[in-house]
């Protein structure tokens, strides 16, 4: 028999944790399960992290897939496998998947590669437009199976269409996803003519039903040229079919009609001037567009770029372009500064509830960014009445702090002032 004898100074080992711990392990994981509180947390995961987080449990996996606005994207893109439409391979994938992965569908299809599983028919035997319909893809195809299986699920759709594949990529939009609520759109560049306008034609000739839970659109031109007809007249479509469009972001110099679209709230252009298009360069088109959302506008950015590095082009005028009076405008951010080198304009744009200012210096001239800043802040009708809603103000290109004193009359409430001596952009 061996006899084990304890020190009499020996401490007993706790086996379980103290109290207080289980309290703060139960409180955990009650938050960290709960739906609500995932729902908010998990929100602000970029898409990578929500790769990794919806590994962690089911509940996890369920938030993450049902998130308000998708965090994964179902990549239907082509393949080099196979025949160039043979979608077996995504069907069998798509039979085993969680239906909610296809929430948000994104395809890409490439103006090099057209299909050869179908016979090109005869000029005299089908139309032209049934020749662009048999330019197909695997990226079509997957495409077309998810508006066949997930008609009522999806919700956001990103697209990087050439010339030949808009039709068949109009005819699935116009005929499934009722319930979608964003379209992005790359445009590749208009080379044919003739093939344009023979499927701009036939676009206007078919046009989308409503969808009114479609509030967000992107469409972005590749090439920033002022051809892309085609490009418009999709994005023109998907306006109309739109009567609860709420943010619209453009990146091209085409404008669509937005008359009908008056709960329009966000608004972003970008564009890039070419060397070529420099002369004679109007924006009367973004005026009327900016005329017809001015109401109910919340949140406008304006960008112009050089589409050469190093270019030196001051503008010459304000390019037809002419602000309108917004009255609900709470961000505008913007390197038109040419645009106000007087303060003009700033009077329509800084109303009483404006919130977020944000200049960079842009095509002007370098000091023009601090010119209209003094201006501003000696303009009579901002020292006689000072915008108190303002609480933040970026500046790109100031050449004097002191200016900042002057500013803080006009703004007495500022909470946020950042200043740069050097053109980042916005």
């Amino acid at each position: 028999m061996v006899i084990v004898t304890v020190p009499s100074g020996l401490t007993k080992r706790h086996t379980t944790p103290p109290p207080e711990k289980i309290v703060d392990d139960e409180l955990r994981d009650q938050v960290l399960n709960n739906p609500l509180i995932l729902t908010k947390i998990l929100g602000y995961s970029s898409q990578n992290d929500a790769k990794t987080q919806r590994l962690v449990c089911s509940t996890w996996n369920s938030v993450i897939l049902s998130l308000p606005t998708p965090k994964l994207n179902l990549v239907v893109n082509q393949s080099n496998t196979g025949g160039c439409c043979d979608s077996q391979i995504f069907e069998k994938f798509s039979a085993t998947m969680d239906p909610d992965l296809a929430r948000w569908i994104s395809v890409t299809t490439s103006r090099e590669k057209t299909c050869t599983c179908n016979p090109t028919p005869a000029p005299d035997e089908e139309s032209q437009i049934t020749h662009f319909q048999f330019r197909n893809s695997v990226g079509l195809s997957n495409f077309r199976f998810c508006g066949e299986n997930y008609d009522e699920i999806v919700k956001f759709v990103s697209l990087k269409i050439s010339t030949q594949s808009t039709p068949q990529f109009h005819s699935v939009l116009r005929d499934h996803f009722p319930n979608i609520g964003g379209v992005s759109v790359i445009g590749l560049c208009d080379e044919n003519e003739l093939e344009v306008e023979q499927i701009s034609d036939f676009l206007v000739m078919s046009p989308i039903p409503k969808r009114s839970k479609l509030e967000t659109l992107m469409f972005r031109s590749r090439e920033y040229t002022d051809s892309s007809n085609l490009l418009n007249s999709m994005l023109q479509l998907l306006v109309t079919s739109a009567p609860n469009l709420k943010k619209l972001y453009l990146q091209m110099h085409n404008f669509p009609d937005l008359s009908r679209n008056r709960k329009l709230e966000s608004f972003s252009y970008c564009t890039i001037i070419q060397p070529s298009q420099i002369y004679g360069y109007s924006l009367s088109g973004l005026s009327n567009l900016l005329k017809q959302v001015a109401i109910n506008l919340r949140h406008l950015k304006l960008n112009l770029y050089h589409g050469r590095k190093g270019l030196t082009w001051v503008p010459n005028g304000d390019m037809g372009f002419n602000m309108p009076k917004f009255g609900n405008l709470v961000t505008f951010k913007t390197n038109f500064v040419h645009i106000f080198p007087c303060g003009d304009y700033m009077e329509k744009v800084v109303g009483d509830k404006l919130e977020t200012l944000q200049f960079c210096k842009g095509l002007g001239k370098a000091g023009d960014v601090q010119t209209l800043l003094e201006n501003m802040a000696e303009f009579k009708p901002y020292l006689n009445n000072p915008v108190k809603s303002m609480r933040c103000l970026f500046v790109d290109g100031v050449r004097d702090e002191r200016v900042l004193d002057k500013i803080q009359v006009i703004f007495p409430s500022l909470k946020i002032v950042r200043l740069s001596y050097k053109h980042f952009g916005v």
